[in-house]
């Protein structure tokens, strides 16, 4: 064979040419008559004038792109579109910053309290909890709370509680694949794929083994979604019965979720 840039003669299937080192093209057979031989660079076969275009590495590229895309598409399920409100209202017909009392109670909810829950609230706020998310006027359905803080048009609140109603929304299940039973590690994993900014407000004990069995242990995570319209508040209680190895793994351990809207 020789050379095709210096024509010098080199043995047969030489990968590269002994007189000036240039790596030798392949020769491309025809898929339709197999005329072999043909210069790498030639288009059409000159017997019977087949295309001997390269699409095969184009067709390779779209198909990988392809897989790609389709990985993402199943893959990526956070953040939904719309904003952080919207990811979980409305609920119950409620969504929070946005509905008031009033189409509340045309919605068929009954207020719950009155100006002494106010004060209780207030009191409440300013020495256990400054962020807290009672309000002073409140409907009740499926185990969650909405509120109307004091001095606001609209139900701007939302606290849902194993230990009082023992209640976990069920869209919220069937959408997100989350609830009660969902461990702090797990929900803090959740959080973050949501694009909330995660806040470890108290981290859950590391040394299991000086706790004593029984004792009740806390963790708290704050969480601000990116587009800052919504908090959430997650409080967990953890009980060590036998030892357990790691405690922010444990099954239903979460006690509270309390809903806020930072726009309201």
């Amino acid at each position: 064979m020789k050379c095709y840039k210096c024509n010098a003669e080199i043995p047969d299937g030489s990968k590269f040419c002994m007189e000036c080192g240039a790596e030798q093209k392949k020769d491309k057979t025809c898929p339709k008559c197999g005329m072999a031989g043909l210069p790498e660079e030639a288009l059409f076969c000159p017997n019977c004038g087949q295309s001997l275009k390269n699409d095969s590495g184009l067709k390779d590229k779209h198909e990988e792109a392809n897989t790609i895309n389709k990985e993402q598409e199943d893959n990526v399920t956070f953040p939904p579109t719309g904003d952080s409100i919207s990811w979980f209202f409305p609920l119950y017909g409620i969504t929070i910053g946005k509905t008031t009392m009033a189409e509340a109670k045309r919605m068929g909810y009954e207020p719950i309290g009155n100006g002494l829950t106010g004060i209780a609230t207030s009191f409440f706020n300013k020495l256990i909890a400054p962020s807290s998310y009672i309000g002073e006027w409140s409907v009740e359905t499926h185990g969650a709370r909405f509120y109307k803080p004091s001095g606001k048009n609209v139900i701007a609140n939302l606290s849902i509680c194993t230990y009082l109603y023992g209640k976990f929304p069920a869209e919220w299940e069937k959408k997100y694949n989350i609830s009660f039973s969902n461990s702090y590690n797990e929900w803090k994993e959740f959080m973050e794929k949501m694009r909330f900014t995660v806040f470890v407000a108290i981290a859950p004990p590391t040394n299991i083994s000086s706790v004593p069995s029984g004792k009740l242990l806390l963790a708290v995570l704050i969480c601000t979604s990116s587009d800052k319209k919504l908090e959430v508040r997650l409080h967990f209680n953890f009980k060590n019965n036998n030892g357990e190895k790691d405690i922010a793994d444990s099954k239903n351990s979460l006690d509270d979720i309390f809903m806020k809207c930072l726009t309201a």
